[in-house]
């Protein structure tokens, strides 16, 4: 199953790639649908997601998107607009993650500690 989620989401991204690359002009829905269609993989973990992810991780997830979607606000459109605002919560949302993931790690390291003191 997971074999099969990563290729979906590379032929997702070779299509992304082939959108910049060959057909720049194309509409900027078309470049949004793919970055949606990307996230569609996730779905059937969405239970393991929504376990582990947390509110402002996805208040930045979803402020992205409508950022990146609406290209608004536009503060200063040459050298901090939208798409800059657009990764600002990209990294931001990945940050919250990693500690999340982290935070993971480290129990599941005391955890095998645990259970490596026993033996």
């Amino acid at each position: 199953m997971s074999k099969i989620i990563i290729m979906i989401s590379w032929t997702i991204t070779l299509i992304g790639t082939l959108k910049i690359v060959l057909f720049r002009r194309l509409n900027h829905i078309f470049g949004t649908l793919v970055y949606i269609l990307h996230g569609i993989p996730v779905v059937p973990f969405f239970k393991i997601i929504k376990a582990n992810v947390n509110t402002l991780d996805l208040t930045f997830i979803v402020m992205g998107g409508i950022v990146y979607g609406y290209k608004r606000p536009d503060p200063y459109p040459f050298v901090f607009g939208y798409h800059e605002i657009f990764h600002v919560t990209t990294v931001l949302a990945n940050y919250c993650f990693f500690i999340l993931m982290f935070k993971q790690y480290i129990t599941t390291l005391k955890e095998m500690e645990t259970v490596y003191i026993f033996y």
